[in-house]
């Protein structure tokens, strides 16, 4: 193995590390400590430790640093931390954290403590770090973990030969920032301000506690902030791609999508605040639903299925205990799944005239189900989830609603990986509105997947001056979609992988399969 793939590795294994603990923090924040969620989170995070420990035997620790705003590696900022990795900036910022360093040999107990300590210090910024974690562990401190003051690169003493050249491996993560797409940025920091809102609604809720409802028009508030800018009106792709917590992320991905689309037809305010809403707390039924059937990566059971179908009944008498909470949303919460398929709930016995609105969230809801990645199934291209959709019985009565959603993300959204006919990979930067087909692109990659030394801008729709590097016989247009998925490490080299024809031997325009249970 070269150096610079050794470089490559160690990179990787760190970002997977701080991915972990990030996910680690956000369980703390909806379970308590003693709870069998948060035992997992801090097993998978030994894991991840221990694995880095085994995969680079020449490092003797593993150590993080905290400036301006980013996490360094070997002094290299690390932009690939996803959205689990990005809360962890705040955190340890506030933590006065300059830098952390894991030893080989690292205990269950140690890191369990160490989270804690972090979250807690993080809130109450009292005391020392030191002194709340002895408090944590009974007057027991840690043993292979260290907090770092006065750290530079330089006092850490090298454990590779690898230059800083042959360190930063190529960054291609819209969400993460490595880009430089401010669109992309506003969104995504949203996007993270959204989920932690949820999550602190459903601890309420799971805790009897009383639900903040400034916290939740606040953060309503800032979905359509978001939208009252055209230049920031854009959804990041690589939100859809994620695989644990998917119930969480769905919420928030359904908020922010239908708000989007919604604004494509009104500029009331007041009325996109209720929209935004609405799509939030659409799921928050499912809060009751047991999280291993939530999960079960196989068909459900028709027992299972009727448990399932519970959710709307049980999102509904949440938000009726809420004081002052829209009706709307206890509306949508109740009907989102009241579509014209067979395999609509919950059942009624007359006839329910659906408002536009949450006619609209059940068809963002299935859009977002299509593009997702699911422990059960891969993610779709949105280019495809359309032509499906338009296939759907169920939806067959919201082609409009179906259209205006187009209309807002488009068959390439931003942010996304895409294929140009010439062979060479690019990451979509904006929407043409005459031809959401052939949108502003950055390209990557030469026609052979190597990595431009300076990546090309073009817009596919106009007359892009376009450098003979990346240069095709005709013009340029969009091949087809890199599609995200858990399994992808590259998605500027990999192969494409093909688009799933069924989920679970049911095809996807099946609406018992993936209506009845999506959303």
């Amino acid at each position: 193995m070269t150096r610079t793939a050794t470089a490559r590795q160690a990179f990787k294994a760190a970002e997977d590390v701080l991915k972990t603990l990030g996910q680690a923090l956000a369980d703390l924040q909806v379970y308590t400590h003693e709870h069998r969620r948060f035992d997992e989170a801090i097993v998978d995070l030994s894991k991840e430790i221990d694995g880095f420990f085994e995969s680079n035997e020449s490092f003797h620790n593993l150590t993080f640093r905290v400036h301006e705003a980013q996490i360094e590696f070997q002094g290299v900022p690390l932009t690939r931390l996803g959205h689990q990795g990005a809360r962890l900036v705040p955190v340890l910022a506030r933590s006065k954290h300059e830098a952390f360093q894991f030893l080989p040999g690292v205990t269950h107990a140690e890191l369990g403590r160490f989270v804690r300590a972090l979250t807690l210090f993080a809130k109450h910024q009292s005391g020392t770090l030191e002194k709340t974690i002895s408090e944590l562990g009974g007057g027991r401190g840690l043993e292979k973990i260290h907090s770092l003051t006065n750290f530079s690169w330089d006092s850490l003493l090298p454990v590779t030969e690898t230059t800083e050249e042959e360190a930063v491996f190529p960054v291609y993560d819209p969400v993460g920032g490595g880009l430089e797409l401010p669109e992309i940025r506003v969104p995504n920091a949203t996007f993270r301000s959204v989920l932690t809102t949820y999550r602190s609604l459903l601890s309420s809720l799971e805790d009897g506690r009383r639900v903040d409802q400034t916290m939740l028009l606040e953060v309503a508030d800032e979905v359509v902030d978001v939208f009252g800018d055209a230049k920031h009106s854009v959804i990041p792709g690589n939100s859809l791609s994620y695989f644990d917590d998917f119930t969480f992320h769905h919420s928030v991905n359904v908020s922010l999508l239908v708000t989007r689309a919604a604004a494509g037809v009104t500029t009331d305010r007041e009325l996109l605040k209720r929209i935004a809403l609405a799509g939030l707390l659409h799921d928050v039924g499912k809060s009751r639903v047991p999280a291993e059937l939530l999960h079960k990566p196989g068909r459900l059971t028709d027992e299972e299925f009727e448990v399932l179908k519970e959710h709307p009944l049980a999102g509904a008498e949440i938000l009726m205990g809420i004081d002052s909470i829209d009706p709307l949303s206890i509306a949508v919460a109740f009907s989102h799944h009241m579509h014209a398929g067979p395999s609509a709930y919950p059942k009624v016995t007359r006839e329910m005239p659906l408002n536009w609105i949450t006619r609209l969230v059940s068809v963002v809801d299935v859009y977002e189900a299509l593009v997702a990645v699911r422990p059960y199934k891969d993610g779709l291209s949105s280019r495809t989830a359309f032509r499906i959709m338009l296939e759907m019985p169920g939806l067959q009565d919201r082609r409009e609603l179906v259209k205006l959603l187009y209309e807002s993300v488009g068959p390439y959204p931003t942010g996304v990986i895409v294929e140009l006919n010439s062979g060479a990979r690019a990451v979509v930067t904006g929407q043409n509105a005459a031809d959401r087909s052939r949108p502003r692109v950055r390209i990557l990659t030469d026609p052979d997947k190597n990595l431009l030394e300076r990546p090309v801008d073009v817009d596919l729709a106009g007359t892009s001056e376009v450098p003979e590097e990346v240069s095709h016989a005709g013009p340029l247009a969009i091949h087809e979609t890199v599609r995200i998925t858990d399994v992808v490490e590259d998605p500027l080299r990999d192969k494409i992988a093909p688009e799933p024809q069924d989920i679970l031997g049911s095809p996807l325009t099946d609406d018992s399969n993936l209506m009845g249970r999506e959303g």
